[in-house]
């Protein structure tokens, strides 16, 4: 009985620290950070990693600029 509990509670810590990881993962990514802990300016994958942020910003940028624009109908 007692080297199931002291596995559970090892699988338990084990299970509680990849959760956390993978939080700060989500987290960097999010942020924009890079994973690989290195300067993107060498990095050879450097567009491939932040492609889809570019995206992102371009679209809501666009979103920002229809609300304006709507905004601006209701006044006017």
């Amino acid at each position: 009985m007692d080297t199931v509990l002291g596995t559970a509670f090892v699988a338990a810590i084990l299970i509680a620290v990849v959760v956390l990881i993978i939080m700060q993962m989500v987290k960097d990514k999010r942020a924009g950070k890079s994973s690989c802990g290195c300067k993107c300016a060498g990095c050879a994958n450097a567009g491939m990693c932040h492609a889809n942020a570019k995206k992102i910003k371009k679209i809501e940028k666009q979103i920002k600029k229809k609300k304006k624009m709507q905004a601006k109908a209701l006044r006017g």
